[in-house]
């Protein structure tokens, strides 16, 4: 496996940014294009945060995938209110250029999408708004009702969340269409397809769990939209997270095309 981490000059975020790859050895595959997962950080997080505490290398070695894992900050991976156009940059100068210079997949049926946390609603908010771009998508532990989560967090006095909520949204209380999960999900659910297939993963000791999780997969079997589901013992954590992102490497080759 190969490690890189890229730096360069972005045309939509106007400044520099930087994203760490995980390559596998080349030669193995038809023209050595290889699947590929962008892997998206929480929230105070980059994209060292996978790497520092995780064994991701390990398991993107053992199942022959690419790993992309982009820096997007506290941009709850929106074009933010108040603040930078990350969702554009993330959703299309990063893969053309990658797709340009790294020998991963330009093909939908292997992309695949994954996050914890603020990137677990960041991987959904992806799939949902870019549909025919990933095969699936995977959340693990993410809070896609942003004002449930915004009450909770008045109710705790974390003045730094609502912060985040307030540059990222505007108003957590009333999202636009392009950031409310729960509307785009309906839209997938109603279009005629192809749109990908999707994981929510959490743990049942998350206040998520009962806040987040279960809601959103009763609001799933509503609107029938198919969603897979894994849940067990678990805490907002990354002990949780890198079991769960094993699993979520069985469930992408479960679904792959590859």
């Amino acid at each position: 496996m190969g490690f890189i981490k890229y730096r360069f000059f972005s045309k939509i975020l106007v400044m520099e940014t930087e994203v760490n790859l995980i390559l596998p050895d080349t030669g193995d595959l038809p023209e050595g294009r290889y699947p590929v997962l962008y892997l998206l950080h929480g929230a105070g997080g980059d994209c060292d945060s996978w790497m520092r505490n995780s064994s991701i290398e390990r398991y993107a070695e053992k199942n022959h995938w690419a790993v992309v894992m982009p820096s997007a900050y506290n941009s709850c991976y929106a074009d933010m209110a108040h603040g930078i156009p990350y969702f554009t940059f993330l959703s299309e100068e990063l893969p053309s250029r990658l797709e340009r210079l790294f020998p991963i997949t330009d093909q939908a049926e292997s992309r695949f999408v994954a996050g914890l946390s603020m990137g677990g609603r960041g991987a959904f908010l992806w799939a949902m708004r870019r549909p025919d771009f990933f095969r699936g998508a995977v959340c693990l532990s993410g809070s896609l009702d942003v004002a449930a989560m915004a009450r909770r967090m008045k109710e705790q006095g974390n003045e730094a969340a609502l912060k985040r909520f307030s540059n990222a949204f505007g108003d957590a209380e009333r999202l636009s269409p392009e950031n409310d999960v729960y509307r785009l999900a309906r839209q997938v659910a109603e279009s005629a397809g192809p749109y990908p297939q999707f994981l929510y993963m959490c743990g049942c000791d998350d206040v998520r769990y009962g806040e987040q999780y279960l809601p959103f997969l009763e609001y799933c079997k509503k609107i029938g939209l198919k969603m897979d589901s894994l849940e067990g013992p678990g805490e907002h954590s990354f002990d949780y997270w890198d079991a769960a992102i094993q699993q979520a490497f069985q469930w992408m080759e479960s679904v792959s095309n590859v």
